[in-house]
């Protein structure tokens, strides 16, 4: 379809769907914010001629408005809007906005809890790659830790019978268990085997499937040291740049059955209900209510 024909399939159709609308005054109000620049100035006052000059000194300051970080707020029944140097971001809430002041009081109780405000918001959430990040090095860690702590899972802490013990628990127990031996060889047979001493136990099995991905060198790493695990990280972290190549990574790569790829609120969103929240508070301080 041609531009021409949008454009007149669009007026047809709103000249249809819209023929018996009214115009009304809607409820609006609506607040700018921004900074003073001020210049002051100093006026000496000299009137006649020397040496008859009489001196009647001024002061004077102009208040000039900057446009730094300015925005604007507009409340229309179930909805504000911000606009302005923070960009836009609209919050609408029916219920709980169905007035000025309950707008204005709404906004500043939900002082805490950003995310929900922004649930309520335009904003959308985006791939957050330092939160994906960080869930992937705890999910490759946990069976590691499961294996030298124990279980970390409250109902199995719960149940003692259910409760087993980890490898730095019976090491513990081991060392301090020396002096019941009768010979100190027999003591040093009967350590407990300890993950780190063995790189084929399957607390590794994530890190080694890393360590397949990162080389076709199996030698090159040693997963049981900290600085080859560092190196490693530091190998694969550019597949977690995007959205796309860290799925790719972690159902392709690595085949990891539910992998959690982190959406959150950026920066600006954040900066935007806090911008609103401001202006809200300035509102209620002077009385506008």
């Amino acid at each position: 379809m041609s531009y021409h024909d949008r454009k007149a399939n669009a007026q047809a159709l709103a000249a249809e769907v819209l023929s018996n609308h009214v115009m009304k005054d809607g409820l609006v109000r609506s607040f700018r914010f921004h900074t003073h620049h001020v210049a002051k100035s100093y006026d000496k006052g000299r009137k006649g001629d020397y040496p008859f000059a009489i001196h009647q000194p001024a002061e004077g300051a102009k208040f000039s408005p900057t446009g730094t970080y300015a925005f604007t707020l507009t409340w229309t029944p179930g909805q504000l809007v911000l606009t302005g140097d923070c960009d836009e971001l609209t919050l609408t809430h029916y219920n709980a906005m169905p007035t000025f002041e309950e707008a204005i009081r709404w906004i500043t109780e939900c002082s805490e809890d950003f995310d929900y405000l922004l649930g309520k918001s335009s904003a959308q959430r985006g791939y957050d790659q330092e939160e994906t990040f960080h869930w992937f090095k705890q999910m490759i860690n946990e069976e590691l830790f499961n294996t030298l702590l124990g279980p970390q899972n409250w109902a199995d802490r719960k149940l003692a019978r259910n409760f087993k013990r980890g490898q730095i628990h019976e090491q513990r127990e081991w060392r301090r268990s020396k002096v019941d031996w009768e010979s100190q060889e027999d003591w040093l047979e009967d350590r407990p085997s300890h993950v780190f001493n063995s790189p084929d136990d399957d607390a590794w099995h994530w890190w080694r499937k890393i360590s397949e991905h990162a080389s076709v060198y199996k030698e090159q790493f040693d997963i049981t040291k900290a600085e080859d695990r560092k190196e490693l990280l530091r190998e694969i972290a550019g597949n977690f740049e995007d959205e796309h190549s860290a799925a790719d990574f972690l159902w392709g790569e690595l085949g990891c059955d539910d992998p959690n790829i982190c959406r959150n609120y950026n920066w600006r969103a954040f900066f935007q209900i806090a911008c609103i929240q401001h202006g809200c508070r300035l509102i209620l301080d002077s009385g506008a209510i």
